[in-house]
């Protein structure tokens, strides 16, 4: 998706304090800081890692849990070429809580009329219980942002949330990259489209832009009983993996309860993946699977 929009200089409001996303840098432009934070909580532990500072790469890389919480994060950038990502997610396998965010940005000195950068494919997905109950709920939500001579010049933010109060919603505000669904029996999710935007800049400048991407991923699950994402155990070879595959199951078999969980993400690196949190996308649908067997079964 080719999106050639001169977009001009305005400031937006920004609604979500978390996202994330993925840039290809122009040549013209120059680097001047890259910069990496994260931080997570688990059943009210907290531990911060970062900030790394540097004008060439940065990368925070973290996959942890205590047995019933799992955990990943990893929030990346280099330059050059200008790649960097974003990525965040929790489960709960149990009871427990967890709040997990990542944010790395990159400060550029850029001299050019139009800034050309490319946001890669992600998602923002929760994966509950329509019985959530006494206060528990999963939420993940992202946001893209980028500013110029400190003024705002594009954002996109997104929300994914599953609760006890009845909530299975998703929303988005600022420019709409989503494609987003829900589903009675407890999942959110939006899949992000990747694609090119130009920002027009209004003159040659020198421009100074910072670019920052964002996300986070939280949940508290403090009641036993749900059924997060569970479906039938079949006899096929095929595996639930993210991106939205089929998990091939098929025929008859036993019935599982899968984790409570969420998860934010776009830019992800080549062969990383949290080990806990792998195929919460895929349970999502497996969620709607078995609710159109029951359905075709009345």
């Amino acid at each position: 998706m080719n999106h050639d929009h001169r977009i001009p200089l305005k400031r937006l409001p920004l609604y979500i304090a978390a996202a994330l996303g993925s840039s290809v840098l122009p040549l013209a432009a120059q680097a001047t800081v890259l910069s990496a934070e994260a931080s997570y909580t688990i059943d009210g532990t907290t531990v911060n890692l970062g900030p790394q500072v540097s004008g060439t790469s940065v990368d925070i890389l973290e996959f942890t849990g205590n047995g019933s919480v799992d955990i990943g994060i990893h929030t990346y950038g280099t330059y050059p070429p200008g790649n960097f990502g974003n990525r965040v997610s929790g489960d709960v396998n149990g009871t427990g809580s967890y709040d997990v965010s990542g944010v790395f940005s990159i400060d550029l000195d850029y001299t050019g009329s139009i800034f050309t950068f490319n946001i890669v494919p992600g998602e923002v997905s929760a994966t509950g219980d329509v019985n959530f109950f006494g206060g528990d709920f999963v939420e993940a939500s992202i946001e893209f942002l980028i500013e110029v001579d400190g003024q705002q010049a594009f954002t996109s933010t997104a929300l994914a949330r599953v609760d006890s109060l009845g909530n299975i919603m998703t929303s988005f505000t600022g420019v709409n990259l989503y494609s987003c669904t829900t589903n009675p029996a407890g999942f959110a999710g939006c899949t992000i489209a990747g694609g090119s935007f130009n920002l027009d800049l209004g003159g040659e400048g020198p421009h100074n832009i910072v670019y920052t991407l964002s996300a986070n991923a939280s949940g508290q699950i403090l009641n036993t009983g749900y059924n997060c994402g569970g479906g039938d155990i079949g006899g096929g070879s095929g595996e639930a993996v993210l991106a939205f595959i089929d998990d091939g199951s098929g025929g008859d078999g036993g019935f599982y309860n899968g984790p409570c969980g969420s998860v934010s993400r776009s830019g992800d690196p080549l062969g990383v993946a949290e080990p806990a949190s792998l195929g919460l996308a895929g349970l999502g649908l497996a969620a709607l699977a078995r609710v159109r067997r029951k359905r075709q079964a009345a």
